[in-house]
């Protein structure tokens, strides 16, 4: 009868109790929280203005007298979500988490619920309805919970081994099934695994820590959701950074100080020398990587922006959409646990355009969002979604013709047929390509298929831009060191850089065979169109 009541007691892990633990006026932009607190983790929810605060609440050990004996006393620790506004910092309500020996490792929100795992169990907490639901719990002995993500069907989870033989592996929560089954990447051995999945791709990636281990190695795996592919990478333990988070951005991925190829772990495109970073990088904030000191454009290999002052030490930290910096700092002497909000910018500089306004049309456009903006207002671009543009995809060749061909604004009702097999007058954009290879802006990647889903290099971007405005025919410069003269797209590439379209990358070259993304295509064209874009 006891067992049973106990058992009801810990399965109503979540108790919404409003207290005011931590209160901050209405300008606030720092709290501290009781010297007793100690932060595991925290997520900001943006839509709702909240963050979410995983703590353990409890007492310093004392040592007391029973007897003629001194004993060291241990009190019972809490853990508890604090609720806290994310623009007041001011607590609002505490959750409590069931049994007080188990630790919040992770917190993730996805589509406006909290996913919460503790070393044994995972939880999805729905605000809006206040319900909680368990989704996973007990691994086995000796193996404890650790990192999540989240998709739309599946939670992917990462366990660590407290001195144990027993050997983990990464598992999965399936919603389709409601059930959990293990990966096949088998034989690995760590203490803290990180976890990340591809934006985009079908890829789950898992870090591999083992710092325990003798020859102290430090590898990466690729697993293909699809087909239970993996590919793994082993670096040198004196070239991992003290941060062995994984971000992933676009076509490349970080681990430690390593940028590999997403696609293809095995090829190392790089390794960062900075000796500022060996802390790590700290997170992905529109678009570019950001360190401790340093943001990172992800197609250099140097930084692109010094910060103007060094980001303190965090061990939390969390940047939202509007480029404010969350950061849970630990202070020793005295003891003092402090929850920090104030804008990136105070890093950063104002003119830096990696850290500007979002679009007004996209929440996920930054870099570039006046040009996007523009281009929107004109009619000329659509995003995926309302409020998705896909800024980081590369830019697709019949969506590059679509562009033009709305601002140039021709009759495309008699259109002569281009002849392309891969293309029928029922597929989407054939008429503008067909008007479009009628006026010579384009050719096809052979005479028989125009490829319209292919994606578009730098070269071809400037012949099809240069073709479509005759104002842009303009001189042939000799610039770019790796354009000679005798390239097929250097009249094309050489007019951009005299119209002032293009200055190419820093080390004077402009990288033809490069595929352009979305948000660049949308740059080159606005400032062909609006010379208030021209830098």
């Amino acid at each position: 009868m006891l067992k049973n009541i106990i058992a009801i007691m810990l399965s109503l892990i979540f108790i919404i109790i409003p207290l005011h633990i931590v209160e901050a006026n209405e300008n606030s932009k720092s709290v501290s929280l009781p010297s007793h607190m100690e932060v595991d983790t925290f997520v900001v929810d943006e839509n709702n203005n909240q963050i979410y605060m995983a703590v353990t609440s409890g007492a310093q050990s004392k040592v007391i007298k029973k007897g003629d004996k001194y004993v060291r006393e241990h009190p019972l620790k809490e853990n508890m979500i604090l609720i806290m506004d994310s623009k007041t910092l001011e607590t609002k309500s505490k959750m409590l988490i069931g049994d007080r020996n188990i630790s919040i490792t992770d917190m993730v929100m996805k589509d406006g619920k909290l996913y919460v795992a503790t070393t044994q169990e995972i939880f999805k907490y729905d605000p809006e309805i206040n319900k909680t639901e368990k989704l996973v719990s007990d691994p086995a002995e000796g193996i404890y919970l650790q990192q999540i993500e989240v998709t739309e069907e599946h939670i992917y989870f990462t366990d660590y081994q407290s001195w144990s033989d027993l050997n983990p592996v990464p598992r999965v929560y399936d919603y389709n099934i409601k059930s959990e089954s293990v990966s096949p990447i088998k034989g690995y051995s760590h203490m803290r695994p990180s976890i990340a999945v591809h934006p985009n791709k079908p890829i789950l990636y898992i870090g591999d820590s083992s710092f325990l281990d003798s020859k102290r190695d430090y590898t990466l795996y690729a697993l293909n959701t699809e087909t239970n592919q993996t590919l793994k990478q082993k670096f040198p333990a004196d070239s991992q950074s003290r941060s062995a988070e994984i971000f992933v951005h676009d076509k490349y991925v970080y681990y430690g100080l390593y940028k590999v190829k997403a696609n293809d772990i095995k090829s190392i495109v790089s390794s960062v020398n900075d000796q500022t970073l060996k802390y790590g990088f700290i997170d992905i904030h529109a678009g570019k990587l950001l360190s401790l000191h340093s943001i990172y454009d992800s197609d250099s290999e140097k930084p692109k922006v010094q910060l103007r002052q060094s980001i303190p030490n965090l061990y939390l930290y969390r940047i939202d959409e509007n480029h404010n910096i969350f950061q849970v700092i630990r202070e020793v002497e005295p003891k003092k646990i402090i929850l920090k909000r104030e804008p990136l910018t105070n890093y950063v500089s104002i003119d830096d355009k990696y850290v500007g306004q979002p679009s007004a049309n996209f929440k996920d456009v930054h870099r570039f969002h006046a040009e996007i903006d523009f281009l929107y207002n004109e009619e000329i671009i659509n995003g995926f979604t309302l409020t998705k543009f896909g800024p980081y995809e590369p830019i697709k060749r019949v969506d590059a013709i679509r562009m033009i061909m709305r601002d140039l604004n021709v009759d495309i009702k008699n259109i002569k047929d281009p002849g392309f097999s891969d293309m029928s007058v029922t597929s989407p954009g054939y008429k503008q390509v067909a008007k479009a290879h009628e006026l010579g802006i384009i050719d096809g990647k052979t005479s028989k298929k125009f490829d319209p889903s292919g994606h578009l290099t730098r070269a071809e971007m400037a012949k099809i831009l240069v073709s479509s405005y005759d104002d842009l025919r303009l001189g042939n410069v000799d610039y770019f060191l790796d354009i000679t003269k005798e390239y097929w797209a250097a009249p094309y590439i050489n007019s951009l850089f005299a119209n002032n379209i293009t200055e190419g990358y820093p080390d004077q070259t402009y990288r033809p065979t490069k595929k352009i993304t979305r948000q660049e295509f949308a740059a080159f064209m606005a400032r062909h169109l609006n010379d208030e874009f021209i830098q």
